[in-house]
């Protein structure tokens, strides 16, 4: 390339030194010492501890140590002087050292990278002619560049090919074709012919500057550099990509652990979480009091039945931790009956004798005085109309019934008593329909009784006196019948609000009492199995429940306790229900799953012969496995299935407070981002790897063109020294 005329290696520059400097012949002057003569006639001498270079011929002196140094490392004298004359002066030409550094980089970048000096030179010259300046040409500037870039070279030959390799690396990156291969094999294959491609490309365009042998020699250097890279960094990005995929898991494995799961428990239920993360926390939400790891999701709930079904003792963990839970629940659930329709008190024949010895004495002097009341059929027409409803028979029935009592019998003009006698009378009708199996006729006469009753309030002060105080033996007593007959299908929602609005505020507590001893009862019918490990305890509870859960049941107990206090049991009922579900979830157990166990533990125990082993898997594998089992032993999978299902067990199905179930299930939540992002960033990772593989490649192989040495001295560094790449 033409330069300037200074740039010539041939220029030599007058000197402005000492005589002795200029002279062809060695004058070492007085107090000097001569140190190194080199063959081409320069030296150095030393004197007072300084050293001084010396070229005759080019008139050139320093005493600069490092570039003295220089001379002496590259044994070059004058030669390497000459370099380093000129390049810094070329240097500071351009600009210094930062544009230097630059454009010494960017001689990295594939394709461009002989062509970046002429490329500079250019712009540069271009910049130098504006507003009319005559400026400098693009040769001289080229030249400054390359003398420059060469100095650079001289000085920091492991700087100059570090900068350029990843400059030539960063560059290629981006245009690094994608690995489209599913397998390993594939994938490195296709990284190989990608590299290789484009490495001898670029190799065969950058060396196409020096003529078309250099092209081809750069080409075929820059395929197999392109080639081995390729398939290095695609080699190298499975395992380092999955260690580094584990790195980035650790904030999984740490959320894990901090739910409670250790070691290989957290390996065994990672999936699992993960998989019921997005909802665990509105499961938790719902979950009520007795709820687990195991209610957040149904992939949970499976591992929990796969651990249930297993040997060991995570079995028995699982089944009495769900067992005190259905205990905890059913205490819960007779404690809300007991606060929601009161104690136990016996069956309903005790209860109807206490209302009548209680209320003996209040009925006589209260009906006394109602009785007396007179119906006049113009002024009480409801009543009127209600008595013509009733049947010819049940007035007979009445009327001895009023007879025996000494009281009259008058249709035309009836009185309190003969209504309130015609009532007992359809009662008494009711309950004999009622035990003869006719519901509806019963609730019929029933409802027709209340309404009597009702109207009777209406019109006479003292008998609804009677009845509002609680008098009224007969009302009480029929609340009792219909708080035993209430969980019937037999006893309609619609018979059971047309009897309450005939209840007073004491008829409807008898009939809430009715009501608990009869589920008292249902309970104590229950059928324990003597040949199960059933608690009894569990098994009356979920009695109750069978029989607390119907949607119409549901219903009468609205009717009966008030939207309030029907919301609180009927919680509790949800609740202790679902936990006595998942309870009977896992004691089911199918056959299926009892008769594998029992299979592989046979299996396990009488294992398999010689010969069949040797059938199954070859002579060979199977002596290796007996030698490696010999030597290096280990637990059999059996065993370790049973350990980590003891470890899971606890941690699954420990009961939590809604609070610490809630907490746990965010902390599940937060699993699916975690697990997303790992698993992003590890894809990024490989696939930068594979793509910086064939980057380096390409830009490795076109370092190669430009100095042998210094990629030989960056391979001696690297302890390759034997490597040869030719």
């Amino acid at each position: 390339m033409a330069g300037p005329s200074w740039t010539d290696p041939n220029f030599k520059e007058k000197s402005i030194g000492p005589s002795w400097t200029t002279s062809e012949e060695i004058e070492v002057p007085e107090g000097a010492e001569l140190v190194k003569e080199f063959d081409d006639g320069t030296y150095i001498l030393e004197r007072g501890g300084v050293q001084t270079f010396v070229d005759p011929q080019a008139a050139y002196v320093t005493s600069d140590p490092s570039k003295i140094a220089e001379i002496v490392s590259s044994n070059g004298g004058g030669q390497r002087s000459g370099d380093i004359y000129r390049g810094d002066l070329a240097q500071e030409l351009i600009g210094g050292e930062t544009p230097t550094r630059i454009l010494s980089a960017m001689q990295g970048i594939p394709f461009l990278r002989e062509y970046i000096p002429n490329i500079a030179g250019a712009g540069a010259s271009m910049v130098s002619r504006m507003d009319e300046n005559q400026g400098a040409s693009a040769g001289d500037i080229t030249g400054l560049i390359e003398q420059a870039t060469a100095r650079r070279e001289q000085e920091a030959p492991k700087t100059v090919l570090g900068s350029r390799l990843v400059t030539g690396g960063a560059a290629a990156v981006p245009f690094a074709p994608a690995i489209t291969a599913k397998t390993t094999v594939g994938k490195i294959a296709q990284a190989t012919g990608y590299g290789g491609g484009i490495g001898g490309a670029e190799g065969f365009v950058s060396g196409l500057k020096d003529g078309f042998s250099e092209a081809v020699e750069q080409g075929t250097t820059g395929a197999k550099f392109g080639a081995g890279f390729g398939a290095a960094g695609t080699a190298v990005a499975g395992p380092a990509g999955f260690l580094y995929g584990k790195y980035l898991e650790g904030p999984v494995q740490r959320t894990i652990e901090s739910i409670g799961f250790k070691k290989d428990a957290a390996k065994v239920v990672q999936d699992a979480l993960t998989a019921d993360a997005a909802d665990a926390v509105e499961s938790a939400k719902v979950s009520g009091p007795y709820g687990s790891l195991s209610v957040l999701g149904p992939n949970v709930t499976s591992l929990l039945d796969y651990v249930a079904n297993t040997s060991g003792s995570g079995q028995r963990i699982i089944r009495d931790n769900l067992n005190d839970t259905a205990s905890v629940a059913s205490k819960d659930l007779n404690t809300s009956l007991d606060n929601s329709l009161g104690s136990i008190t016996g069956g309903p024949k005790s209860q109807k004798d206490a209302i009548m010895a209680s209320t003996a004495d209040a009925r006589r002097k209260l009906y006394g005085e109602a009785y007396d009341f007179n119906i006049i059929p113009d002024k009480h027409g409801d009543v009127v109309t209600l008595l013509s409803r009733v049947s010819d028979a049940d007035l007979s029935g009445a009327k001895t019934l009023l007879k025996e009592a000494g009281e009259k019998f008058d249709l035309e003009n009836p009185t309190v008593a003969t209504i309130d006698y015609i009532s007992r009378q359809l009662f008494d009708q009711a309950q004999s329909l009622k035990n003869a199996g006719n519901t509806a006729a019963a609730m019929s006469k029933r409802n027709l009784a209340f309404q009597l009753r009702s109207s009777l309030d209406e019109i006479n002060p003292t008998y609804k006196a009677a009845r509002a105080a609680g008098k009224d033996a007969i009302d009480q007593k029929l609340a009792v019948d219909l708080g035993n007959d209430i969980l019937s299908p037999k006893i309609s929602r619609e018979d059971v609000s047309i009897a309450l609005d005939a209840l007073d505020a004491v008829g409807i507590k008898q009939l809430k009492i009715a009501l608990r001893n009869k589920l008292d009862e249902v309970a104590a019918n229950a059928k324990v199995n003597p040949s199960g490990n059933n608690d009894a305890e569990l098994v009356e509870a979920l009695a109750q429940l069978k029989a607390l859960n119907t949607r119409a049941v549901a219903e009468k107990l609205r009717m009966v306790l008030g939207d309030e206090a029907a919301d609180l049991l009927g919680q509790q009922i949800s609740d202790t229900s679902a936990a006595f579900a998942q309870r009977a979830a896992v004691a089911l157990n199918s056959k299926t799953a009892i008769r594998t166990a029992i299979d592989q533990r046979v299996k396990e125990l009488t294992g398999e012969s010689i010969g069949e082993t040797v059938a199954k898997q070859g002579l060979l594998p199977t002596a290796s496995g007996a030698v490696t089992q010999s030597l290096i032993g280990g637990p059999k999978q059996a065993e370790r299935v049973r350990k980590v299902g003891e470890e899971i067990a606890p941690v699954l199905t420990q009961r939590m407070s809604p609070e610490d179930l809630l907490l746990q299930a965010q902390r599940m939540g937060s699993l699916a981002p975690q697990i997303a992002q790992a698993q992003e960033a590890k894809n990024l990772f490989q696939e930068r790897l594979r793509s910086g593989g064939m980057g380096l490649g390409t830009a490795t192989g076109g370092q190669l063109g430009q100095s042998d040495f210094t990629i030989e001295d960056l391979m001696r560094d690297m302890g390759l020294s034997n490597f040869s790449y030719r």
